[in-house]
């Protein structure tokens, strides 16, 4: 009650559906939202991205705490995000290619995940940004591994340079 009388409303929130599972609370107030203490599966089909993902393969998120104003811009986020499907994807394409962790962030007034990931064949780091457009990214992935490479090339990374390979929205967007 005393949120309500203070102007903010606070809910136990589950989503069950057969692309996203997940719980957490939402707290609702004049001029934004927060999202705390929240764990979840989202199927990685149901975002939007231009590049090669395994069909079945999701991604799993624990958030501390995301908050946004009321036009949607990051006020705070704290947060980890996991996935094998690029692990999945080398598998398919005869190569071994490691985890990916995420650190959710505040980019500007974006939320963001740093993202990471590394074996003894490859490493990987970059950052994909939530748009109002749709998600952006820059990922660069350095290897000397010639299986590595042929799967990043499979996978819509380009050469950027000598062992560097590079996955970006904006150069794909631009091409296509």
């Amino acid at each position: 009650p005393g949120g309500l009388l203070g102007g903010s409303a606070r809910f136990d929130v589950t989503v069950r559906d057969a692309t996203v599972r997940g719980e957490g609370v939402v707290t609702l107030r004049p001029g934004g939202a927060t999202l705390e203490d929240a764990t979840g599966v989202m199927a990685l089909s149901r975002l939007p991205l231009s590049f090669a993902v395994p069909p079945g393969q999701s991604v799993q998120a624990d958030i501390d705490r995301l908050a946004v104003d009321q036009d949607g811009n990051c006020l705070e986020a704290d947060g980890t995000l996991r996935t094998a499907a690029l692990a999945a994807a080398g598998e398919t394409f005869g190569a071994e290619l490691p985890l990916l962790t995420g650190t959710l962030l505040c980019a500007g007034d974006r939320i963001a995940v740093q993202v990471d990931g590394a074996n003894d064949r490859l490493s990987l780091n970059g950052r994909v940004r939530l748009e109002p457009a749709g998600p952006a990214w820059r990922i660069e992935a350095r290897t000397e591994d010639r299986d590595v490479v042929a799967a990043l090339s499979l996978l819509g990374f380009e050469q950027d340079g000598p062992d560097v390979f590079l996955l970006d929205s904006q150069r794909q967007n631009a091409e296509g």
